[in-house]
């Protein structure tokens, strides 16, 4: 009764911004970074290095693979092997928010122990060991060319050597988790999941940064306080049965 009646609020919330009624009310930002305050070349200091992000050679505030007068953060993980780049900013996060951003994978082929691309995380503490620091995977672009959602649900494919814009709506109620994903403004659903261990969710004090293995690039990420609207039944229905693919389109 309890998500049905959030629907219902929801909506009515939605129906009150259309007539102008909610224009008062902001969205808290709880994080945000587009890396242009720093040199080219070095690391960001508001964020923590992991594994392979401590090779400086490989990992730095990087030009825009297709604009050279925007400023990127770079991840490289090792090649052929099992070391991942990750990178951490601590948040405080909340039972509702939205993470907007945008990633670039690299074309390189994959032949380590754990071949996948870029992904965004929610993490405890700044280490990568999971039975020390957990975490929760937003979203993984996966070496075999799929985006996969929270826990093994799979949104679409996706190109390399391109941006994609990143959406990702979460809510929280008890051990319900509930998760909207959109990438480029076309909207793929909600996922829902059972949350195992409150406790370890309830843990996560970082937002993770991450490549497994390749290039990968971040750009304009923002965290902010709050929900998002609804999606259609018919839009959840093609994603139950798969049918929307990601619509490739360019940025630039």
């Amino acid at each position: 009764m309890k998500y049905y009646a959030r629907k219902y609020l929801l909506v009515l919330m939605t129906a009150a911004i259309g007539l102008g009624l909610g224009s008062q009310v902001t969205a808290e930002v709880m994080l945000a970074e587009d890396f242009e305050a720093y040199d080219l070349g070095t690391w960001p200091s508001s964020w923590v290095p992991d594994a392979n992000a401590n090779d400086s050679g490989n990992n730095y505030v990087a030009q825009d693979p297709l604009d050279s007068g925007n400023k990127t953060l770079r991840l490289f993980g090792s090649m052929g092997g099992c070391w991942a780049a990750l990178a951490y900013h601590p948040i405080s996060f909340t039972a509702e928010f939205t993470v907007e951003t945008r990633i670039y994978n690299g074309s390189e082929t994959l032949t380590g122990c754990h071949p996948d691309r870029g992904g965004i995380v929610m993490r405890h503490g700044t280490y990568w060991y999971g039975r020390t620091n957990p975490s929760r995977r937003l979203i993984q672009f996966r070496g075999d060319g799929a985006v996969r959602a929270t826990g093994a649900t799979i949104l679409g494919t996706y190109e390399t050597d391109r941006w994609y814009d990143v959406k990702v709506h979460y809510y929280r109620e008890g051990t319900d988790l509930s998760l909207r994903y959109w990438v480029d403004g076309d909207d793929f659903g909600e996922v829902h999941v059972t949350i195992e261990d409150l406790e370890k969710e309830l843990s996560f004090d970082h937002f993770e940064l991450s490549v497994q293995e390749g290039s990968a690039y971040f750009d304009d990420l923002e965290v902010t306080e709050g929900s998002a609207p609804i999606p259609e039944p018919a839009t959840l229905g093609l994603i139950g049965l798969g049918l929307i693919p990601l619509i490739r389109r360019r940025r630039r």
